[in-house]
């Protein structure tokens, strides 16, 4: 069921006058103020003593560190579970040689109830998880362990067999920190007894919030995430971006190269690879480990596709959802394949595996649909826990076409809209008009979309498609537009004229054959309309 798409031009939070620079239009636009929107002030940092529990945490590490206890680390298996796991174990490892970690592959599900944890663990602390395993918590304390939770995920059971540092569950006023955010802030409070070791962590703590899709709206976020930028440190983060040949970097790197190579070795259960190389110092096994983790993440694209293509055919796409039920994908892709479904069939989607009489999988939405909170308020699942628009999902095979006949009737799809800021002429798109957008949409993403604009009657010089044909790049001028992830090719010939709506961006690459950098202006296009 795709959606007609309007297209609509943001109404200005405030008013601008026509010589305003761009950088000022876009701030006036979306509302905010434009010097703390570019370089986000460390004042924008809440302090960590409101997050409930926090200091006496950091007490009782200290008091581990202070006895030589045995420290257990346990993590989510996804870029914020990681990142938070390795910002906490070499943190820990500057003051104490007794810390082990324990971990599950992706496939094998969520939280701690897979994990072995070691006999003579004296504290479990856990990251990015179990807020909601109140059995197992008690499971593991009554075997005389102490257990801390620091995480992020809503709460939707009493757990008080855990000291738990979680921000949904107290006043603290970013409700939008991920679990390696909650870290950070833990270093913070340590930073006031060890020394002043946290900001050397603050690569991963931004990293893993922006893989987990946190807000970047929110100043504190932004803060984070935009010094991790400023300051990669990790060695292992570093040759990664080396072996990729990266330039020059902003949020997008991470959503759409680091994490996507962090969370590909979890996919593929070979999670222990790039927690390896994550912990490592040795120049050696970093610069090998990075080349393993990007063939790694080829495969996992490989894969994923190849799944996608087989069980097509197989999928049953209603009205209002698109579901598939087998157990054709491979453990730990099935939300991958659930992302892709929504982007296919453009609705929410299943992907669900059958197991002793029960579905089991992931959920994926759209837009802004409460997928997650519709089936909860449905009283037919087993269980659903996650975020709102990617979760995990149970339900008997006896409730589930009744769960079907449910989100037919109460998924309301909205006119899907793509909001636009300005309107503007192929002859306005100077380099360096790019680049003062570029530096606006520096930290782009959830709730601080990129910036995208409306041309009208863009001259068609040449039209082709390239990669696996399924990306469209026009020539027009002297811009590139290019459309990726095209089901279908348009009917396109040199001499039309189109309207786009898209962002734009500066494309800098080494021709061999010219032996010289070639720089070029592009347009992501998010829509096309023949004029």
């Amino acid at each position: 069921m795709h959606q007609s798409t309007k297209w609509v031009q943001r109404k200005p939070a405030q008013d601008y006058l026509p010589w305003d620079s761009i950088q000022d239009k876009l701030a006036a636009i979306r509302g905010v103020q434009l010097d703390e929107w570019l370089r986000p002030s460390f004042l924008s940092l809440h302090n960590p003593t409101e997050l409930d529990n926090i200091e006496k945490v950091a007490d009782r590490i200290l008091k581990a560190i202070r006895d030589n206890e045995k420290i257990v680390v346990s993590f989510d298996p996804d870029t914020d579970g990681i990142c938070s796991a390795v910002m906490l174990i070499r943190y820990l490892n500057m003051f104490t040689d007794n810390i082990k970690y324990t971990y599950h592959q992706r496939s094998e599900g969520h939280g701690i109830s897979n994990q072995n944890v070691p006999s003579g663990t004296e504290l479990l602390i856990i990251c990015d998880s179990s807020t909601n395993e109140a059995d197992e918590c008690k499971r593991l304390k009554e075997s005389g362990l102490d257990i801390t939770i620091l995480d992020h995920h809503l709460q939707e059971r009493e757990n008080p067999y855990a000291l738990i540092v979680n921000p949904q569950i107290c006043d603290y006023p970013n409700k939008e920190l991920s679990g390696s955010g909650v870290v950070w802030k833990l270093l913070q409070i340590m930073d006031n007894y060890l020394g002043y070791y946290n900001n050397q962590f603050i690569d991963l703590a931004g990293i893993g919030l922006y893989a987990d899709v946190m807000s970047m709206g929110v100043q504190e976020n932004r803060y984070l995430v935009f010094n991790a930028l400023k300051n990669i440190s990790n060695p292992a983060i570093k040759a990664l971006l080396k072996e990729l040949r990266v330039s020059s970097i902003n949020s997008q790197t991470i959503g759409y190269q680091i994490a996507p190579i962090v969370n590909a070795s979890a996919r593929l259960g070979q999670i222990e690879k790039v927690i390896e190389a994550l912990l490592t110092d040795d120049p050696v096994v970093i610069n090998s480990s990075a080349k393993e983790l990007i063939k790694l993440n080829e495969h996992r694209k490989k894969l994923e596709a190849e799944v996608f293509d087989s069980i097509k055919p197989k999928i049953l796409s209603f009205s209002k959802i698109a579901v598939f039920v087998g157990d054709e994908i491979p453990k730990g892709f099935n939300g991958l394949i659930a992302t892709k479904i929504c982007n296919h069939f453009g609705t929410v989607s299943l992907v669900l595996t059958k197991h002793d009489n029960y579905l089991n999988g992931s959920g994926r939405s759209i837009g802004d649909i409460k997928f997650k909170s519709i089936i909860q308020e449905s009283g037919l699942a087993k269980f659903v826990l996650g975020h709102e628009g990617a979760f995990g999902i149970s339900i008997h095979e006896r409730k589930f076409e009744k769960l079907l006949d449910y989100l037919e009737q109460n998924i309301e799809y909205k006119e899907q809209q793509i909001l636009y800021d300005l309107e503007l002429s192929l002859d306005e798109i100077s380099y360096d008009f790019i680049k003062d957008v570029n530096e606006f949409d520096y930290l782009a993403g959830k709730n601080a979309e990129t910036c995208k604009f409306l041309i009208r009657n863009v001259p068609v010089w040449e039209v082709k498609y390239i990669g696996q044909g399924d990306t469209l790049k026009i020539t027009s001028n002297d811009i590139d537009l290019l459309k990726f992830r095209m089901n279908e090719k348009i009917a396109l010939t040199k001499g039309d004229q189109i309207d786009v709506i898209g962002s734009l961006n500066i494309n800098k690459y080494y021709n061999f054959g010219l032996k010289r950098n070639i720089i070029t202006k592009q347009m992501f296009i998010e829509d096309i309309r023949m004029c």
